[in-house]
């Protein structure tokens, strides 16, 4: 192999081989599995409990099993170790015995913190140690890619090697945090991981889902054990007798599960501190609420639960007390766990934009998601407290503040703090931390040109609360939140939180109601009858003569059998049998209606009544006027006088012959006939149309005589008349004379 090869990275290089088969030689690349060694790795298990019991009857037997199965694997590792850089990579690649070995070792092997409890022998111990740190040689070697300056791999290669072979996952990252995480060597093989395979962070924002499940499903298990679902009705010691009767027998199950939650709340806090930019995924998927929430919910009530039982003699202390012990240690890590998000996925976020002079937008937006959780964090009260005695959160909101002063509200930071304080004061058990916050005043503003405090800058506290009840209700009286502050002991939440609930204390003096009616919607109040003499806003006396309650009965005093009252109304309404009513049928425009010869519109018959299509009366109501008017605009003067001297010939041909003389029927089809050509001008235009539509030869020809109409006679004008006026009542006009009579009383 020459010097050049060397300087090549090993996905590069190539080996020379002597081909048994062919008999010659061959150059093949340095990563084959022709140089996978053949040899059988053993798995790791965990110790058997005959182990861990000597009083067991094959404690000797099962620890001389164990210890030679732990020798075996400390000699394969230190066999694996020492291989050449290119064979080392070809036995992890193709071997899937050493995969195997590594990953049993990663999931079962006892975690540090239960390490001290196990009581194992003195030589298993010692193997068990070398066993762990050359597992972890071996996964130091596994991600790195570059051992020296002649044997490297090349970055993409690398990353690909890892990843498609299944050398390192999100789950032995996890496995590896939490069995080194004191190892300060640790935090370079995590970041070599996620530095080289990009592909991890996607993998890790997809299993963030998987965790949350895992803490549901966790939470209702604990739930079902402690019977929290109906832990409003748990107030009798019969319902607690039978919580207590349950955990013996729930108590493995329960132990598996605070195992598992301590052990995952700890691994994932060990990877967040060495890979911190892994908290925004956690964070950008509220993972730090699901975690809030089981802390608050389901942890602290059954503490609660465990508390209560500890006080029943026929409980069984030991285990409450080992349970005890191991809530404890699981909301510890659960709280570590939360405070570790906020921390690298907010404030050291806002702290590094301020710093270096990064958009104020993003700032901005990191700021108000901060303020954001720590409103969220005073609706769980007993978190809130234990957040405040292990880690001290309110810490870390005033650096917050101090930092970024110009681009926080005022008002939103001092209800925090004094949230924060009454909390505490109320919920905590902690004596130092109440007496922490005794006797803490919210940080007063500063300007840029202020260095020193003054006496003319100082406030005493009764006036820092006013102003801060005054930042959030600016139209308040000063002088009543003076006395709410008093009634309150100072404390200003309750005091708001009395405001907005409209339940002020009562004081006695009148000055207090005074202020009170001050602050009442009643001052912006515009109304029309402001002032007037029955404004109970502003008046103090009324009238209340003046005043009547109710609907006033103003018919108390009426008889309804005297119709004096009512006769009065009878005089609009006299009966006279001579009296004409006025309503005639108006007949100024039926000139246009009578032009159509098959037009019945005003000759109606009673419905029982058979009509004679043949015998039907034809109405020609045309005045004088419009035949003269028609016929000046269609014919002229000779036309006017031509119709002129027919009509009074036919005046007096009718005059001698008398009122109802008898119609020849060839004088009145002859006059039909000169009546109905010149009246075709005279039809509406819908008239015409519908002739048009229903394609009549004869209205075409009569269109298209276009002669002027004959005028009417006076006997028929009058005949027309006094028909119309005799059967009105069967078109419209039925029974208006009889029903008028009725509702006056005269019939």
């Amino acid at each position: 192999m020459s010097d050049s090869n060397l300087t090549e990275p090993l996905d590069k290089q190539v080996r020379q081989i002597f081909n048994k088969t062919t008999q010659k030689e061959e150059k093949i690349p340095a990563i084959n599995r022709i140089f996978k060694a053949e040899r059988q790795i053993i798995a790791y298990i965990a110790p058997p409990l005959s182990v861990l019991n000597p009083a067991s009857i094959d404690y000797l037997a099962c620890s001389q099993e164990y210890e030679e199965r732990l020798s075996f694997i400390e000699q394969d590792l230190k066999w694996l170790l020492s291989l050449s850089h290119h064979k080392f990579w070809c036995q992890i690649i193709y071997d899937t015995s050493c995969q195997n070995m590594i990953d049993s070792y990663l999931k079962l092997a006892p975690r540090p913190h239960d390490m001290p409890k196990i009581d194992l022998p003195m030589k298993i111990v010692n193997l068990h140690q070398s066993i762990h740190r050359l597992v972890f040689l071996v996964c130091l070697r596994m991600s790195t890619y570059k051992e020296s300056r002649h044997h490297f791999i090349s970055q993409d290669v690398f990353a690909d090697l890892i990843y498609k072979n299944y050398l390192f996952d999100i789950a032995k990252i996890l496995d590896l945090c939490i069995l080194y995480d004191k190892n300060p060597v640790l935090s370079k093989i995590v970041e070599n991981l996620f530095g080289v395979q990009k592909n991890f962070y996607d993998d890790f924002k997809i299993s963030i889902k998987d965790m949350i499940k895992a803490i549901e499903t966790s939470k209702k298990k604990l739930q079902s054990i402690f019977e929290l679902e109906s832990r409003y009705k748990v107030g009798a010691t019969k319902s607690i007798e039978y919580i207590g009767q349950k955990i013996p027998t729930k108590m493995k199950e329960l132990v598996e599960i605070i195992y598992y939650l301590t052990d995952f709340s700890r691994t994932l806090s060990n990877l967040i501190s060495i890979q911190t930019n892994l908290a925004q995924f956690l964070f950008d998927q509220k993972f730090e609420n699901n975690v809030k929430n089981f802390i608050e919910n389901t942890l602290f009530e059954i503490e609660e639960l465990v508390n209560k039982l500890k006080k029943i003699q026929n409980s069984n202390s030991e285990n409450l007390n080992f349970l005890k012990i191991k809530l404890s240690t699981l909301k510890y890590e659960m709280s570590k766990l939360f405070s570790l998000i906020i921390e690298n996925s907010l404030i050291k976020p806002i702290i590094q934009s301020l710093d270096s002079y990064s958009a104020m937008e993003s700032i901005q937006q990191l700021i108000d998601s901060f303020f954001k959780i720590c409103s969220d964090i005073l609706e769980d009260k007993h978190f809130l407290c234990y957040l405040e005695e292990k880690f001290n959160f309110s810490e870390q909101i005033d650096l917050i503040f101090e930092l970024s002063r110009e681009k926080i509200d005022r008002s939103q930071y001092d209800y925090i703090m004094e949230s924060f304080k009454s909390n505490i004061l109320e919920f905590s058990r902690s004596t130092k931390l109440k007496a922490k916050f005794q006797n803490i005043v919210p940080k007063a503003s500063k300007t840029e040109n202020e260095t020193k405090p003054t006496t003319s800058d100082y406030k005493p506290p009764e006036r820092n609360n006013v102003q801060s009840v005054l930042d959030l209700l600016p139209d308040l009286d000063p002088e009543l939140i003076k006395k709410c502050l008093n009634y309150y002991n100072d404390n200003v939440e309750q005091v708001i939180n009395a405001f907005l609930e409209n339940n002020l204390p009562q004081f006695p003096s009148e000055q207090s109601e005074q202020t009170i009616s001050n602050i009442s919607e009643l001052n912006s109040r515009k109304n029309v009858y402001d002032n007037d003499e029955f404004d109970v806003f502003n008046k103090n006396q009324i009238d209340l003569s003046k005043v009547y309650m109710g609907k006033k009965n103003e018919i108390e005093s009426f008889d309804l059998d005297n119709k004096d009252d009512v006769s009065k109304d009878f005089l609009f309404y006299e009966y006279n049998e001579n009296d004409v009513y006025e309503d005639e049928y108006d007949d100024t425009y039926d000139f246009n209606i009578a032009a159509n010869d098959n037009y019945d519109g005003f000759n109606i018959k009673p419905l029982n009544q058979k009509i004679d299509v043949k015998k039907r009366d034809i109405f020609e109501v045309d005045s004088d006027e419009a035949e003269e008017n028609e016929e000046v605009g269609k014919g002229g003067e000779e036309k006017r006088e031509n119709f002129k001297s027919k009509a009074d010939q036919e005046k007096r041909t009718e005059s001698e012959k008398g009122p109802r003389g008898p119609v020849k029927t060839q004088q009145y089809s002859t006059k039909k006939q000169e009546q109905s050509r010149p009246r075709q001008n005279q039809l509406p235009q819908r008239q015409n149309f519908r002739n048009r539509a229903r394609g009549s030869k004869e209205a075409n020809q009569e269109d298209a005589a276009g002669a002027a109409a004959a005028p009417k006679t006076e006997e028929e004008i009058k005949r027309e008349r006094r028909w119309k006026n005799d059967n009105k009542a069967s078109i419209a006009h039925h029974n208006r004379k009889f029903l008028s009579m009725k509702k006056t009383g005269f019939l």
